[in-house]
């Protein structure tokens, strides 16, 4: 089956990574593979999927990729030219991603705080990053357009939530005009 333009996989490759839930999975390697940008990390809400992290129901099914040569827009995928940082390169399996950490600071200039926060909850609950190293990734990106609303999220983050609904109602909680609740009391 073509998947892109010279990325072909086979019907049964296919079924499994469906049922596996890994279909996304395949979806960004095809992109790559099609682009052949050695230097392409899958990034923003598309990473946030492959590192398991809540991303909003809205969330575009779009290929969101970062180079940090190349800008560029295609059929089901967007590539953003900014600069990555060694120690953002990571792997989601054979899939070249942006670090949890770089990946939460990148769906927070672009969101909404509210999904941000519940993001960054999730990766801090889960130890996929800690509130030190989003503090830094948002001071590295302090001139990039959204990095108030993610130095917002980070300031808001709290490991201690176990659930979106825990994380939004503190939210409510605090937007109402009352004290910061204590969690896991």
């Amino acid at each position: 089956m073509r998947l892109r333009r010279g990325v072909l996989v086979t019907a049964g490759d296919l079924a499994a990574s469906e049922r596996a839930g890994r279909r996304f999975d395949v979806d960004c390697l095809a992109v790559l593979a099609s682009l052949a940008r050695p230097t392409a990390l899958v990034s923003h809400s598309s990473a946030a999927r492959l590192w398991e992290l809540p991303t909003p129901r809205t969330a575009d099914q779009t290929v969101r990729l970062t180079d940090p040569h190349q800008w560029r827009r295609g059929q089901g995928y967007l590539m953003t030219c900014a600069p990555v940082a060694p120690t953002d390169h990571w792997r989601a399996g054979p899939v070249p991603v942006t670090s949890a950490t770089r990946t939460l600071v990148d769906c927070a200039r672009e969101g909404s705080v509210e999904d941000a926060v519940v993001a960054m909850d999730a990766g801090l609950l889960t130890e996929r990053t800690m509130l030190a190293d989003l503090q830094r990734a948002v001071d590295a990106v302090r001139h990039w357009p959204g990095a108030p609303r993610a130095q917002r999220a980070v300031e808001l983050a709290d490991g201690r939530a176990e659930s979106p609904l825990e994380t939004r109602g503190r939210l409510r909680i605090m937007g109402a005009g009352l004290p910061r609740p204590e969690l896991q009391v």
